[in-house]
């Protein structure tokens, strides 16, 4: 069982070094104040990895799609 301390300094850690928001999500729902990072922007990335990125928030599909067809 992974421990409410753990999850509050594992969540602190990363959201110090990279300032990712599932890290910020698991400090907000354990109730642990956070000072808002400044977003980097500009910051190149590969257009593999943002067509990578663009494929996660395309709709096409679920897996879901027709279990409730009436």
């Amino acid at each position: 069982m992974v421990t409410e301390e753990y999850m509050a300094s594992s969540a602190a850690h990363w959201f110090r070094r990279k300032g990712t928001e599932m890290a910020r999500a698991m400090l907000r729902a354990l109730g642990i104040p956070y000072t808002e990072r400044a977003p980097h922007i500009g910051v190149p990335i590969e257009e593999s990895r943002y067509m990578e990125i663009m494929e996660c928030f395309e709709n096409s599909g679920s897996p879901m799609d027709g279990i409730f067809a009436v």
